[in-house]
């Protein structure tokens, strides 16, 4: 694995969000309602959609447990906030600027924690980087084809500082 070290700029986006755990996992309930209304989003950059967690206290990959609680988002980028329609569930949320390592996961959803693994066990402690307390994402472009198609590729993007 080799990430790349990117600087990420400031990114505005919109979506559906709720607290949730790996146990009782609330992604797929999102997507569902996000994915009918996501045409009606003025202002949308392109074609792609956001996986954000927002992790109450700083990531530690090696105590997260399905037990954890973070706040997961199903989003897309828009070039401007406007006002949001009372029938709608959506609400704004702002990625700030920073480091990131971006790095693919090919696969199902079965195997992206074996992704997740080899970067936070083998890459990141040697890289020179910690973990920074911003979101997570996954970028969902037209290479992801589903989370069980095992030709299903995302970028995976970690917030980092170094350390």
């Amino acid at each position: 694995m080799n990430p790349k070290i990117t600087q990420l700029s400031p990114k505005l986006l919109i979506g559906i969000s709720a607290k949730t755990k790996m146990v009782d996992y609330a992604a797929p309930r999102l997507w569902q309602q996000f994915m009918p209304k996501r045409s009606t989003i003025p202002h949308v950059v392109d074609h792609r959609n956001y996986s954000i967690q927002i992790h109450d206290e700083a990531y530690d990959f090696t105590q997260f447990t399905p037990q954890t609680s973070f706040t997961y988002w199903a989003a897309t980028e828009v070039h401007k906030q406007d006002a949001i329609m009372d029938d709608t569930p959506f609400s704004y949320l702002e990625i700030p600027g920073g480091l990131y390592a971006v790095f693919l996961h090919k696969g199902t959803m079965e195997t992206f924690y074996q992704t997740l693994q080899t970067f936070y066990m083998e890459w990141l402690p040697d890289s020179g980087y910690k973990v920074d307390q911003r979101p997570h994402f996954e970028l969902l472009d037209e290479r992801y084809l589903g989370h069980t198609n095992a030709d299903s590729q995302e970028e995976i993007w970690v917030p980092i500082t170094p350390n």
